[in-house]
């Protein structure tokens, strides 16, 4: 389970880098000048406030 999870957060980093990049591009903005750190803050809020990427509130198998 731990390599799944690992697995998925690598495509979750993935898919947000893409889209800085493709933001950046139309932007006409050097990649560098869009932060990560909001990027990430406005995935989690659209996604919506069940989603949480901790292990509290988990369901076993």
């Amino acid at each position: 389970m731990v390599e799944q999870e690992l697995c998925a957060m690598l495509c979750v980093y993935q898919a947000l880098h893409h889209l800085v990049a493709e933001t950046a591009h139309h932007a006409h903005l050097p990649v560098s000048h869009i932060s990560f750190k909001q990027i990430l803050a406005a995935a989690r809020r659209s996604v919506g406030a069940d989603f949480s990427l901790s292990a509290t509130g988990r369901q076993g198998p």
